[in-house]
């Protein structure tokens, strides 16, 4: 059910977005090619969407999940390059190797 509440809440704005792409493409090539310049508009919105979907494929592939790509240390912040487990720190009343 909650996909058709979003359905319509969808449509409702894209339909309410679908006039202004006709005044604005009115506004900024004229009367005369505003057919043509319509139907150039709506020809890349839907490569667009196209290449969109086929890209969300693509890196769920990669990936595993749409939801957060995977955290990578800086390499100079690696735990493995330090050799510890990053859980020791020092503090008051460590006492470090001369040079560290």
């Amino acid at each position: 059910m909650s996909l058709f509440v979003v359905a319509l809440f969808f449509g409702a704005a894209y339909g309410g977005a679908m006039p202004c792409y006709a005044l604005v493409a009115r506004e900024f090539f004229g009367d005369r090619v505003v057919g043509t310049t319509f139907g150039g508009i709506f020809f890349i919105s839907c490569i667009g969407m196209g290449l969109g979907a086929y890209g969300g494929g693509f890196l769920y592939d990669q990936l595993g999940t749409l939801l957060e790509p995977p955290r990578r240390q800086h390499p100079r912040r690696s735990r493995r390059r330090c050799g510890g487990s990053g859980a020791q720190a020092a503090g008051p009343g460590t006492a470090l190797a001369p040079g560290v």
